[in-house]
């Protein structure tokens, strides 16, 4: 046992499976951080990994290239239950997850640090930039590249937003830190995902529950060597499906929010998702299909036709997870049926609420708003999806635009307009 000296402040944990030469990367990367040596560990979890990853390990620990590194192999079981082992075994107070095709940047470490230094209950969120290399090396990216590489950024933009409040689908373990109590006082990760994504999300959302704040951090920056191909991400979206569908049973207050719950109907997609559902014999002909004409756009560099295939047949790939999932148009429906909409309500007497008080009026997804002055009802406004703006514009902009009436009456109560909302300023660590 170490004593209080030795042991690490934080824990940073690598699930990997067959990926020996990304994690040489990975670890290459944690060598050189500017952390003092003794304030963190590394630990790997090897999930069945037999791609020579056990030798680089051992080839690390014997030469003593990064002296606080750790490794553990289990049976494959997926990089939920990788990364649980990984926080059962940590020693520190503190854990960092990182993917093992993320390279971290020199500060990596210390800016997580530094944000738990307080031991607040908090989870640091960090960026984790797509690199845009090509295949092979040298070559032009990808248009799939470049369209993932734009999709994360903005959603890193979105989510440091200042005055915007957090949802579940904000936590992505790629580049995340979070206290060792608060990840084992709501359970950990969930195995039970053992496909591509979900397993974050749903973690997240329990994390948010149960009052651990969310910090976005883009400082807290590192890169992605996502290897991903466009043909790979459909069947990627297969995963997704079944992962919402998962998540639906277990949380059925978030089915409102889930992509399953709208039904595409027009054009090519509508089309393409009724095949998905109705006809499952055809789906390795559809995906052939959709991979050709993709791999054609591609070669000709026709972005604009590139991106309507790639959402099309995306879509159709989503939908066959669906069918898989579910089963039938009839578990589908029922599966919908169960899905309402969470009520909240808001009192504009003395305007819009400060941010605080207004965490429990938004919820994951679509939503009931019943706004009231003076305790009266005023009006019943539906919320859209998740607010990618600051709360209170969002709320204040929704009052004025789905009930005027409310808004003038709360203004004329007032003396003034209730309703002038500013940005919360940005913290940092």
């Amino acid at each position: 046992m170490r004593d209080d000296e030795a042991t690490p402040r934080l824990s940073v944990v690598v699930p990997s499976h067959q990926r020996a030469h990304a994690l040489a990367r990975a670890l290459e990367a944690l060598r050189r951080q500017d952390a003092p040596r003794g304030t963190f560990e590394v630990l790997v979890v090897l999930d069945g990994s037999t791609d020579g990853s056990v030798e680089l390990l051992e080839a690390w620990v014997r030469d003593g290239r990064l002296p606080a590194l750790r490794w553990h192999w289990q049976e494959n079981a997926g990089q939920s239950a990788a990364r649980d082992a990984g926080v059962r075994l940590a020693a520190a107070p503190v854990v960092l997850f990182l993917d093992d095709d993320v390279v971290a940047s020199p500060d990596l470490v210390s800016r997580h640090l530094a944000w738990h230094a307080a031991g607040e209950r908090i989870a640091v969120l960090g960026d984790c930039e797509i690199v845009l290399d090509g295949e092979p090396p040298h070559a032009p990216p990808s248009l799939y590249m470049q369209f993932v590489r734009l999709w994360w950024e903005d959603a890193y933009r979105v989510r440091a937003l200042p005055g915007r409040l957090a949802t579940y689908r904000d936590f992505c373990a790629g580049n995340v830190s979070l206290r060792r109590v608060d990840y084992l006082a709501v359970g950990g990760f969930d195995p039970a995902f053992r496909g591509y994504g979900g397993e974050d999300y749903e973690l997240g959302y329990r994390l948010l529950a149960a009052g651990v704040r969310f910090v976005p951090d883009r400082a807290a920056h590192a890169l992605h060597s996502h290897r991903q191909t466009v043909h790979s991400a459909l069947r990627g979206a297969r995963q997704e499906a079944i992962a919402d569908v998962y998540l639906g049973r277990k949380h059925p207050e978030l089915r409102a929010g889930l992509r399953l719950m709208l039904l595409p109907t027009e054009g090519l997609e509508g089309r393409l998702v009724r095949l998905a559902l109705d006809a499952p014999r055809l789906d390795a002909a559809i995906t052939r299909l959709g991979a050709l004409a993709l791999d054609v756009a591609e070669r000709l560099r026709l972005r604009t036709l590139w991106r309507t295939l790639h959402l099309r047949f995306r879509a159709h790939a989503y939908w066959s997870g669906v069918r898989r999932a579910l089963g039938t148009r009839a578990a589908l429906t029922e599966f919908q049926r169960g899905a309402e909409l969470p009520w909240r309500a808001i009192e504009i007497s003395r305007g819009l609420p400060p941010l605080d008080a207004l965490r429990d009026v938004w919820v994951h997804g679509p939503s009931r708003l019943a706004v009231t002055l003076h305790g009266e009802p005023l009006a019943t406004i539906v919320l859209a999806d998740d607010p990618n703006e600051p709360l209170r514009d969002y709320l204040a902009r929704w009052i004025v635009w789905r009930a005027p009436g409310a808004a003038l009456l709360a203004s004329a109560d007032a003396g003034t307009s209730p309703f002038d909302v500013g940005a919360a300023p940005a913290t940092t660590p």
